[in-house]
């Protein structure tokens, strides 16, 4: 039924929740050292409050609340029954602990956080959400672009590359004679002494002009890097803003004593002749371990996103997007990777990517098995085309790259 019979709030919820979803068919724009530090700021309050709702109400409830009453001249103040429970329920209304300091003057301190703590819980786990929020609301459209063309033109060189190298096999009669073949001489023609430069020459053409245009714009701007930089910010200030809170509200010994004073009612006053009655509220024990585990734990949380945000993304000699891109004869040889720059974010961002692409995940499966511990650049070459002409020539019997990356990637887990 709609607000006023014109507003359904089901599909009023239904279309935000799509508009700020995220799209499945983009790639992925969080490195995954962003992605698991943004989760584990997330999981650590969430944690802390199923705790504490499993401990039950006793935390945040008058039934916790127990007044003190000492044997005054042979009996007790306030036996009565209902003046124990009135009492209760009216300090834990006023929530105010009241001292009296050896001056004579009172102080008094509010407890209004003991009965609203499972709202500010609730707060604390509102506040990590800005951190996911900010990455929705700052503007990456460029990026998300940028990043898939990139992507499409990596993959169209892989495949580019596999279809060379079985192509080349079939004109050296290779993969007919396949089967019987056990030469190491044949094997060794095959690889030696101009496969590596008959790949790049194979290759060094207009195809690839724009998107070796795109990589040099990208090696040379910083706009993406800044833009990583504040948002990382965010999520760190996220942390540094819960803990403070946490901390000042309900961890200063001050702010939160077990036992405490607190004013009675006026008509109690009166017939007692006394102002301030006694409470213990022994959940403050409890309530403070949980709270200290989850400000610990938050401040390894906030070590572990300082040491990844300073190794990612990865240097350019360890950066696996980068050895793929130097491993392409289609990539311009003067490209420079400057760690300050775009280029070197959104090759990380292609490694990050390579599970929802059958190329990427067949480039980097190579990679990772091709030996590139030489300093000899041609050497590095060879070594990655060898691998991957060794791989391709595995499904040769297949029709095309395609079929080829596709059907070694069903035997790969990277």
């Amino acid at each position: 039924m709609g607000v006023f019979g014109l507003v359904d709030p089901s599909n009023v919820l239904g279309k935000l929740s799509g508009e700020t979803k995220r799209n499945r068919s983009l790639p992925f724009l969080m490195l995954n050292a962003d992605r698991v530090f943004i989760h584990f700021i997330a999981a650590v309050p969430s944690l802390i409050l199923t705790a504490a709702v499993l401990l039950g109400d006793k935390m945040y409830s008058s039934n916790s609340l127990v007044m003190m009453t000492p044997t005054i001249n042979g009996s007790r103040p306030f036996d009565r029954w209902y003046d124990q429970p009135a009492i209760t329920e009216y300090c834990w209304s006023q929530m105010k602990a009241v001292e009296t300091l050896p001056n004579g003057e009172v102080h008094e301190t509010n407890l209004w956080h003991y009965s609203m703590f499972p709202y500010v819980m609730v707060m604390f786990c509102l506040i990590p959400l800005l951190a996911n929020l900010a990455w929705r609301v700052m503007d990456l459209d460029e990026l998300a672009h940028a990043l898939d063309f990139i992507i499409d033109g990596v993959e169209e060189s892989i495949q580019d590359t596999v279809a060379f190298l079985v192509k080349r096999a079939k004109s050296n009669g290779r993969l007919e004679t396949l089967a019987g073949a056990t030469s190491m001489t044949e094997n060794t023609a095959f690889l030696e002494p101009n496969l590596y430069k008959d790949y790049v020459s194979s290759f060094k053409v207009e195809k690839f002009q724009e998107f070796n245009r795109i990589l040099d714009k990208y090696s040379k701007q910083a706009e993406f890097r800044l833009k990583l930089k504040i948002l990382r910010i965010v999520s760190l200030c996220c942390v540094l803003i819960e803990n403070c809170l946490c901390y000042y509200i309900y961890l200063v010994p001050e702010r939160n004593p077990v036992t405490f004073g607190c004013y009675l009612p006026r008509e109690l006053q009166l017939s007692s002749g006394q102002d301030i009655g006694y409470f213990v509220f022994s959940p403050v024990t409890t309530r403070s371990l949980l709270l200290w585990a989850m400000f610990f734990i938050n401040l390894l949380v906030l070590g572990f996103g300082l040491f990844s945000f300073l190794m990612n993304p990865k240097a350019p000699a360890k950066n696996p997007g980068v050895q793929l891109i130097e491993n392409l004869p289609q990539i311009d040889d003067d490209l420079k990777f400057d760690e300050s720059k775009d280029l070197l974010y959104i090759l990380s961002l292609v490694h990050t990517n390579r599970f929802r692409y059958e190329s990427l995940r067949f480039g980097f499966h190579i990679l990772a098995v091709s030996k590139l511990a030489t300093s000899d650049s041609d050497a590095k070459h060879q070594e990655f085309l060898k691998a991957m002409r060794e791989a391709a020539l595995w499904e040769a019997t297949r029709n095309s790259s395609d079929e080829i990356i596709a059907g070694i990637n069903q035997n790969v887990k990277l």
